[in-house]
C-alpha cells in the first residue's frame, strides 16, 4: 500500500497545495482543546514525565535520542522539546484513547520502522541482522547485565555507548520509509514536531475517537 494520501497527491500534481499524508494520533482531551484555541500544540518533556512518572527516564532517554536526530531531516520548531508519534494505519492507534485524524505535509512528518523503533523504547540495541543482535544480548547476558540498568544508569558507560551506536540505523536510509514506494503500513511509524489545527481533517472535538 503507498502511504500518501491520494487526496494530497491529487492537490500537489494540480499545484493547488503539497503532498500530504493521513495520519492518526492518540491523544489527551486538553491537548484537542488547546489546540483549537492555540492553533498548535508542542510536546514538552515535563508532559512525558507527568505521565509515566518512574517510568519517564527510560521513555526520555528514547525520546530524547530520536528529538536529536530528528533534527537533520526536520527542523525543531520555537517550543517544540519531543516528537508528537503518528500512525498511517489506524489499528496501531489506541483505541481506547481520543484519536486526531490529521493530514501532513510530506515536509512535516518523519516515517522509519516500527519494530525498530520499539527496540529503541525498549532501550534495547538494534543490530545489523539477527546474528548480530543475539551476539551482543549472549555478551551482556554473559556479563550479568540488563539493557535497562545499562541505559537508566552512569555505571556502564561503555555498554550505553554501543546501545546509542546501534540506535542510529533507526534512521539509515533503507529504515526510513519511502512515501512513493509500497511498504507494510503495520510497520510504519511516525513523528511530528507540532500539532497544527490546519492539518485537522475536521474540528478536534469532532475528530476524538473518531477514525476515518
Amino acid at each position: 500500500q503507498l502511504l500518501w494520501d491520494s487526496v494530497g497527491a491529487q492537490k500537489r500534481m494540480a499545484g493547488t497545495g503539497p503532498m500530504t499524508l493521513r495520519v492518526y494520533t492518540a491523544q489527551a482531551p486538553v491537548v484537542a482543546e488547546v489546540l483549537e484555541r492555540e492553533g498548535i500544540c508542542h510536546c514538552r518533556a515535563d508532559m512525558i514525565q507527568k505521565k509515566y512518572g518512574n517510568c519517564a527516564p527510560g521513555f526520555l532517554t528514547a525520546y530524547e535520542f530520536l528529538a536529536e536526530r530528528a533534527q537533520a531531516f526536520m527542523p525543531r520548531p520555537k517550543g517544540a522539546e519531543l516528537p508528537y508519534w503518528v500512525f498511517p494505519d489506524k489499528r496501531l492507534v489506541d483505541q481506547s484513547a481520543h484519536t486526531l485524524v490529521l493530514d501532513v505535509p510530506e515536509e512535516q512528518i518523519l516515517l522509519f520502522r516500527l519494530d525498530l523503533w520499539n527496540r529503541v523504547l525498549q532501550l534495547r540495541y538494534i543490530g545489523k541482522d539477527r546474528a548480530d543482535t543475539a551476539a551482543f544480548e549472549r555478551e551482556m547476558a554473559r556479563q550479568g547485565l540488563n539493557t535497562v540498568q545499562v541505559m537508566t544508569t552512569a555505571f556502564y558507560p561503555q555498554w550505553k555507548q554501543r546501545i546509542f551506536e546501534s540506535w542510529e540505523r533507526l534512521l539509515l536510509p533503507e529504515n526510513r520509509m519511502d512515501p512513493v514506494k509500497q511498504v507494510d503500513l503495520q510497520n510504519v511509524q511516525g513523528m511530528v514536531w507540532e500539532l497544527r489545527r490546519e492539518w485537522l481533517v475536521r474540528p478536534a472535538a469532532e475528530s476524538l475517537g473518531v477514525y476515518v
